[in-house]
Protein backbone atom coordinates (compact mmCIF):
# COMPACT_ATOMS: atom_id res chain seq x y z
CA UNK A 1 0.00 0.00 0.00
CA UNK A 2 1.26 3.53 -1.05
CA UNK A 3 2.49 5.67 2.11
CA UNK A 4 -0.10 8.52 3.11
CA UNK A 5 0.28 11.63 1.11
CA UNK A 6 0.47 15.29 2.67
CA UNK A 7 -3.32 14.91 2.44
CA UNK A 8 -3.82 12.50 5.71
CA UNK A 9 -4.64 9.20 6.23
CA UNK A 10 -6.95 7.33 3.27
CA UNK A 11 -9.20 4.97 6.12
CA UNK A 12 -10.39 5.24 9.22
CA UNK A 13 -11.90 3.15 12.11
CA UNK A 14 -15.50 4.17 13.22
CA UNK A 15 -15.10 3.34 16.99
CA UNK A 16 -19.25 3.30 18.15
CA UNK A 17 -19.06 4.62 22.46
CA UNK A 18 -22.01 2.94 24.10
CA UNK A 19 -21.55 4.67 27.13
CA UNK A 20 -24.53 5.94 28.17
CA UNK A 21 -26.40 2.72 27.87
CA UNK A 22 -24.15 2.27 31.02
CA UNK A 23 -21.33 -0.28 28.64
CA UNK A 24 -18.23 0.95 28.78
CA UNK A 25 -15.07 -0.03 26.62
CA UNK A 26 -13.17 -0.58 25.30
CA UNK A 27 -15.60 -1.98 22.47
CA UNK A 28 -15.38 -3.87 19.54
CA UNK A 29 -14.26 -0.86 17.37
CA UNK A 30 -11.23 -0.58 19.72
CA UNK A 31 -10.32 -4.17 19.16
CA UNK A 32 -10.70 -4.17 15.52
CA UNK A 33 -8.11 -1.19 15.46
CA UNK A 34 -5.34 -2.50 17.95
CA UNK A 35 -5.58 -5.79 15.31
CA UNK A 36 -4.86 -3.98 11.84
CA UNK A 37 -1.35 -4.38 12.88
CA UNK A 38 1.09 -2.87 10.74
CA UNK A 39 -1.95 -1.27 8.98
CA UNK A 40 -2.51 0.59 11.33
CA UNK A 41 -0.67 3.55 10.56
CA UNK A 42 -3.30 4.26 7.58
CA UNK A 43 -6.53 4.29 10.10
CA UNK A 44 -7.68 7.29 11.86
CA UNK A 45 -9.52 6.18 14.52
CA UNK A 46 -13.22 8.39 14.67
CA UNK A 47 -15.11 8.40 18.10
CA UNK A 48 -18.93 8.25 17.65
CA UNK A 49 -20.48 9.23 20.83
CA UNK A 50 -24.05 7.41 20.96
CA UNK A 51 -26.16 9.77 22.91
CA UNK A 52 -29.73 9.09 24.31
CA UNK A 53 -32.34 11.67 25.36
CA UNK A 54 -34.94 11.51 27.92
CA UNK A 55 -37.98 11.01 25.79
CA UNK A 56 -36.18 7.52 24.84
CA UNK A 57 -34.64 8.19 21.83
CA UNK A 58 -31.37 8.78 20.84
CA UNK A 59 -28.83 10.29 18.04
CA UNK A 60 -24.89 10.02 17.54
CA UNK A 61 -22.20 12.61 17.51
CA UNK A 62 -18.93 12.30 15.07
CA UNK A 63 -16.25 13.10 17.11
CA UNK A 64 -13.24 13.67 14.85
CA UNK A 65 -13.34 14.72 10.86
CA UNK A 66 -13.82 11.77 8.83
CA UNK A 67 -13.50 13.87 5.65
CA UNK A 68 -12.77 12.47 2.06
CA UNK A 69 -11.98 8.80 4.23
CA UNK A 70 -13.13 5.37 3.74
CA UNK A 71 -14.78 4.82 7.44
CA UNK A 72 -15.33 1.31 8.65
CA UNK A 73 -17.77 1.20 11.00
CA UNK A 74 -17.89 -2.33 13.46
CA UNK A 75 -21.57 -2.22 14.19
CA UNK A 76 -21.88 -5.18 16.56
CA UNK A 77 -25.17 -6.07 18.73
CA UNK A 78 -24.56 -3.87 21.79
CA UNK A 79 -27.77 -1.93 21.52
CA UNK A 80 -30.95 -2.75 23.89
CA UNK A 81 -33.18 -3.96 21.00
CA UNK A 82 -33.28 -4.33 17.02
CA UNK A 83 -35.06 -1.08 16.15
CA UNK A 84 -32.16 1.21 18.29
CA UNK A 85 -29.29 -1.38 16.73
CA UNK A 86 -30.67 -0.64 13.47
CA UNK A 87 -31.18 3.60 13.91
CA UNK A 88 -28.11 4.16 15.65
CA UNK A 89 -26.52 2.07 12.42
CA UNK A 90 -28.34 4.79 9.75
CA UNK A 91 -27.62 7.83 11.73
CA UNK A 92 -24.19 6.58 12.22
CA UNK A 93 -23.86 6.41 8.56
CA UNK A 94 -25.69 9.33 7.92
CA UNK A 95 -23.80 11.53 10.03
CA UNK A 96 -20.00 10.32 8.30
CA UNK A 97 -21.41 10.60 5.15
CA UNK A 98 -22.48 14.64 5.82
CA UNK A 99 -19.33 14.91 7.46
CA UNK A 100 -17.60 14.05 4.33
CA UNK A 101 -17.04 10.49 4.57
CA UNK A 102 -15.68 9.45 0.94
CA UNK A 103 -17.21 5.59 1.95
CA UNK A 104 -18.80 3.92 4.32
CA UNK A 105 -18.76 0.04 5.20
CA UNK A 106 -20.49 -1.14 7.27
CA UNK A 107 -18.80 -4.85 9.39
CA UNK A 108 -22.66 -6.01 10.92
CA UNK A 109 -22.78 -9.41 13.25
CA UNK A 110 -26.39 -9.76 14.31
CA UNK A 111 -29.32 -8.05 13.55
CA UNK A 112 -32.66 -9.73 14.86
CA UNK A 113 -34.58 -8.19 11.82
CA UNK A 114 -32.49 -10.40 9.49
CA UNK A 115 -34.48 -13.00 10.46
CA UNK A 116 -37.61 -11.62 8.83
CA UNK A 117 -36.74 -12.29 5.65
CA UNK A 118 -40.64 -13.36 4.37
CA UNK A 119 -43.79 -13.19 5.28
CA UNK A 120 -45.54 -16.60 7.05
CA UNK A 121 -48.29 -17.86 5.07
CA UNK A 122 -51.93 -16.03 5.22
CA UNK A 123 -50.49 -13.22 8.41
CA UNK A 124 -49.79 -9.98 6.85
CA UNK A 125 -46.69 -9.44 7.91
CA UNK A 126 -43.27 -7.06 7.48
CA UNK A 127 -40.60 -8.26 5.69
CA UNK A 128 -38.10 -6.52 8.11
CA UNK A 129 -34.87 -7.48 6.83
CA UNK A 130 -35.94 -5.88 3.65
CA UNK A 131 -36.82 -2.36 5.49
CA UNK A 132 -33.46 -2.89 7.16
CA UNK A 133 -31.88 -3.20 3.65
CA UNK A 134 -33.80 0.44 2.34
CA UNK A 135 -32.82 1.96 5.46
CA UNK A 136 -29.28 1.13 5.21
CA UNK A 137 -29.08 2.41 1.46
CA UNK A 138 -30.78 5.48 1.98
CA UNK A 139 -28.86 6.45 5.24
CA UNK A 140 -24.94 5.92 3.00
CA UNK A 141 -24.01 2.90 3.64
CA UNK A 142 -21.70 1.74 0.89
CA UNK A 143 -20.98 -1.76 1.21
CA UNK A 144 -22.60 -4.03 4.11
CA UNK A 145 -20.70 -7.45 5.32
CA UNK A 146 -22.53 -9.19 7.12
CA UNK A 147 -21.27 -12.58 9.29
CA UNK A 148 -23.09 -15.50 9.33
CA UNK A 149 -26.59 -13.95 8.21
CA UNK A 150 -29.49 -15.43 9.01
CA UNK A 151 -30.31 -16.73 5.53
CA UNK A 152 -28.54 -16.19 2.09
CA UNK A 153 -31.12 -14.70 -0.02
CA UNK A 154 -30.03 -11.66 2.53
CA UNK A 155 -27.84 -9.99 -0.39
CA UNK A 156 -30.82 -9.74 -2.71
CA UNK A 157 -32.42 -7.44 -1.02
CA UNK A 158 -29.65 -4.90 -1.66
CA UNK A 159 -29.29 -3.12 -4.81
CA UNK A 160 -26.05 -3.43 -7.18
CA UNK A 161 -24.49 -0.50 -6.22
CA UNK A 162 -24.73 -1.28 -2.42
CA UNK A 163 -23.91 -4.64 -1.92
CA UNK A 164 -24.13 -6.84 0.86
CA UNK A 165 -21.66 -9.45 1.28
CA UNK A 166 -21.99 -12.47 3.23
CA UNK A 167 -18.82 -13.91 5.14
CA UNK A 168 -18.98 -17.61 6.39
CA UNK A 169 -17.37 -18.21 9.38
CA UNK A 170 -17.80 -22.28 9.11
CA UNK A 171 -14.05 -22.30 8.37
CA UNK A 172 -13.55 -19.93 10.58
CA UNK A 173 -15.33 -22.12 13.60
CA UNK A 174 -13.52 -25.30 12.76
CA UNK A 175 -10.16 -23.78 12.86
CA UNK A 176 -11.14 -22.54 16.50
CA UNK A 177 -11.88 -25.58 17.30
CA UNK A 178 -9.37 -27.41 16.27
CA UNK A 179 -7.12 -24.62 17.85
CA UNK A 180 -8.50 -24.87 20.95
CA UNK A 181 -10.18 -27.85 21.52
CA UNK A 182 -8.45 -30.59 19.05
CA UNK A 183 -7.77 -33.18 21.41
CA UNK A 184 -11.69 -34.00 21.94
CA UNK A 185 -12.63 -33.57 18.67
CA UNK A 186 -10.63 -35.49 17.48
CA UNK A 187 -11.49 -37.97 20.77
CA UNK A 188 -15.04 -37.65 20.63
CA UNK A 189 -15.64 -38.55 17.10
CA UNK A 190 -18.59 -36.55 16.93
CA UNK A 191 -21.72 -36.17 14.33
CA UNK A 192 -23.36 -33.28 13.46
CA UNK A 193 -27.48 -32.84 14.48
CA UNK A 194 -29.77 -30.02 13.00
CA UNK A 195 -32.28 -28.63 14.98
CA UNK A 196 -34.27 -27.32 12.16
CA UNK A 197 -34.87 -26.96 8.35
CA UNK A 198 -32.83 -23.49 8.72
CA UNK A 199 -29.78 -25.33 10.05
CA UNK A 200 -29.17 -28.57 7.72
CA UNK A 201 -27.27 -26.34 5.77
CA UNK A 202 -24.61 -25.13 8.34
CA UNK A 203 -25.14 -28.16 10.12
CA UNK A 204 -23.25 -30.42 7.32
CA UNK A 205 -21.21 -28.08 6.12
CA UNK A 206 -19.43 -27.91 9.20
CA UNK A 207 -19.14 -31.20 9.65
CA UNK A 208 -18.03 -31.62 5.74
CA UNK A 209 -15.07 -29.23 6.58
CA UNK A 210 -14.61 -30.88 9.99
CA UNK A 211 -14.28 -34.58 8.35
CA UNK A 212 -12.32 -33.25 5.84
CA UNK A 213 -9.47 -31.59 8.51
CA UNK A 214 -9.82 -35.07 10.14
CA UNK A 215 -9.46 -37.31 7.02
CA UNK A 216 -12.64 -39.12 7.87
CA UNK A 217 -14.94 -40.64 5.25
CA UNK A 218 -18.09 -40.55 8.09
CA UNK A 219 -21.78 -38.80 7.45
CA UNK A 220 -21.64 -35.31 6.99
CA UNK A 221 -24.80 -35.29 9.37
CA UNK A 222 -26.58 -38.09 10.90
CA UNK A 223 -29.32 -36.38 12.81
CA UNK A 224 -32.48 -33.76 12.46
CA UNK A 225 -34.90 -32.77 15.19
CA UNK A 226 -38.25 -31.87 14.12
CA UNK A 227 -39.59 -29.63 16.52
CA UNK A 228 -42.85 -27.43 15.77
CA UNK A 229 -43.59 -23.60 16.91
CA UNK A 230 -47.22 -24.11 19.17
CA UNK A 231 -47.84 -20.74 19.67
CA UNK A 232 -46.87 -17.64 18.55
CA UNK A 233 -44.10 -16.54 21.33
CA UNK A 234 -40.86 -17.43 20.26
CA UNK A 235 -40.30 -19.64 23.38
CA UNK A 236 -43.07 -22.06 23.17
CA UNK A 237 -42.22 -24.92 21.22
CA UNK A 238 -42.26 -28.70 21.52
CA UNK A 239 -39.57 -31.57 19.41
CA UNK A 240 -41.54 -34.15 17.72
CA UNK A 241 -39.38 -36.49 16.11
CA UNK A 242 -35.46 -37.60 16.10
CA UNK A 243 -34.18 -38.61 12.26
CA UNK A 244 -31.07 -40.88 12.24
CA UNK A 245 -29.50 -42.90 14.89
CA UNK A 246 -27.72 -41.28 17.95
CA UNK A 247 -27.75 -43.41 20.70
CA UNK A 248 -24.43 -43.20 22.35
CA UNK A 249 -23.51 -40.89 19.80
CA UNK A 250 -21.57 -37.32 20.48
CA UNK A 251 -23.21 -34.52 18.99
CA UNK A 252 -22.72 -31.33 17.56
CA UNK A 253 -25.74 -29.15 17.52
CA UNK A 254 -25.39 -26.40 14.74
CA UNK A 255 -27.32 -22.76 15.50
CA UNK A 256 -27.11 -19.28 13.78
CA UNK A 257 -28.44 -17.88 17.16
CA UNK A 258 -29.37 -18.69 20.49
CA UNK A 259 -31.49 -16.67 21.22
CA UNK A 260 -33.26 -17.42 24.73
CA UNK A 261 -32.03 -20.58 24.83
CA UNK A 262 -34.92 -22.30 24.40
CA UNK A 263 -34.70 -24.33 20.94
CA UNK A 264 -31.33 -25.38 22.32
CA UNK A 265 -32.66 -26.71 25.66
CA UNK A 266 -35.25 -28.89 24.66
CA UNK A 267 -32.73 -30.62 21.72
CA UNK A 268 -30.35 -31.34 24.17
CA UNK A 269 -33.22 -32.69 26.89
CA UNK A 270 -34.56 -34.75 23.40
CA UNK A 271 -31.03 -36.08 22.79
CA UNK A 272 -30.46 -36.63 26.18
CA UNK A 273 -33.76 -38.66 27.10
CA UNK A 274 -32.33 -41.33 23.54
CA UNK A 275 -28.97 -41.61 25.10
CA UNK A 276 -26.58 -38.95 23.20
CA UNK A 277 -23.39 -38.80 24.84
CA UNK A 278 -21.44 -35.71 25.17
CA UNK A 279 -23.45 -32.29 23.06
CA UNK A 280 -21.54 -29.47 21.83
CA UNK A 281 -23.59 -26.46 20.80
CA UNK A 282 -21.45 -24.09 18.37
CA UNK A 283 -23.91 -20.80 17.62
CA UNK A 284 -22.75 -18.09 15.90
CA UNK A 285 -24.36 -15.99 18.21
CA UNK A 286 -25.74 -16.04 21.85
CA UNK A 287 -28.37 -13.21 23.15
CA UNK A 288 -29.88 -13.01 26.08
CA UNK A 289 -29.95 -16.17 28.07
CA UNK A 290 -31.80 -16.62 31.40
CA UNK A 291 -29.50 -17.65 33.91
CA UNK A 292 -31.35 -20.95 34.96
CA UNK A 293 -30.88 -22.17 31.33
CA UNK A 294 -27.17 -21.49 32.16
CA UNK A 295 -27.25 -23.34 34.80
CA UNK A 296 -28.82 -26.39 32.68
CA UNK A 297 -26.21 -26.24 31.01
CA UNK A 298 -23.51 -26.05 33.18
CA UNK A 299 -25.22 -29.38 35.20
CA UNK A 300 -25.64 -30.98 31.65
CA UNK A 301 -22.25 -30.04 30.86
CA UNK A 302 -23.21 -28.84 27.64
CA UNK A 303 -19.99 -27.31 26.08
CA UNK A 304 -20.91 -23.73 24.29
CA UNK A 305 -18.58 -22.71 21.36
CA UNK A 306 -20.17 -19.37 19.91
CA UNK A 307 -18.30 -16.01 19.20
CA UNK A 308 -18.89 -12.39 20.66
CA UNK A 309 -20.96 -10.64 17.71
CA UNK A 310 -23.67 -10.10 20.40
CA UNK A 311 -20.57 -8.74 22.85
CA UNK A 312 -23.76 -8.43 26.02
CA UNK A 313 -24.66 -12.07 25.72
CA UNK A 314 -21.20 -13.45 25.93
CA UNK A 315 -20.82 -15.42 29.05
CA UNK A 316 -17.11 -16.71 31.01
CA UNK A 317 -18.83 -20.24 31.01
CA UNK A 318 -18.55 -20.36 26.57
CA UNK A 319 -15.56 -20.81 24.14
CA UNK A 320 -15.30 -17.64 22.44
CA UNK A 321 -13.98 -17.22 19.17
CA UNK A 322 -13.38 -13.26 18.73
CA UNK A 323 -14.75 -11.97 15.52
CA UNK A 324 -12.52 -8.88 15.90
CA UNK A 325 -9.12 -9.88 14.84
CA UNK A 326 -11.05 -11.33 11.93
CA UNK A 327 -12.76 -8.24 11.11
CA UNK A 328 -9.55 -6.10 11.00
CA UNK A 329 -8.04 -8.86 8.45
CA UNK A 330 -11.54 -8.36 6.45
CA UNK A 331 -10.67 -4.88 6.39
CA UNK A 332 -7.41 -4.72 5.53
CA UNK A 333 -8.11 -6.98 2.65
CA UNK A 334 -10.38 -4.88 1.68
CA UNK A 335 -8.39 -1.61 1.15
CA UNK A 336 -5.38 -4.15 -0.57
CA UNK A 337 -8.52 -5.01 -3.29
CA UNK A 338 -7.90 -8.74 -2.05
CA UNK A 339 -10.19 -11.98 -2.33
CA UNK A 340 -12.53 -12.15 1.06
CA UNK A 341 -14.07 -15.33 0.01
CA UNK A 342 -10.31 -16.98 -0.15
CA UNK A 343 -9.65 -15.31 3.24
CA UNK A 344 -12.95 -16.93 4.97
CA UNK A 345 -12.06 -20.33 3.18
CA UNK A 346 -8.93 -20.62 5.47
CA UNK A 347 -9.22 -22.69 8.31
CA UNK A 348 -6.26 -21.15 10.51
CA UNK A 349 -6.04 -24.07 12.37
CA UNK A 350 -2.10 -23.10 13.56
Amino acid sequence: MDQDTEFGKQFAVAILNYAPYGIQGPYVGNKVYENLGPFREHFDEIEVEVRLFGDGGDTVRVKQSPQEREVFVPHFYYAPSAAQHTMIGTQVAGALHRAGARKVYFLETYNPYYRQDCRSPAKREAVAARQVADFYVHSGVDRVLVFDPHFRQLEGFFPDRYPMVSLDLTEKFAGYLFRHHRDAIERADFIGCATDDGSVRITKRLMRVLNKELARDTALYIARLDKDRIAEEEDVITTNAIFGEVRGRNIIIREDVIGTGTTAEKSVKTLRDVGAGDIWVVATYVGNVPPERLEYFRKEKIKIITTDGIPRGVNQDFSVMEIPPIASRIISRTVRRKSLSEYMAKLDVE
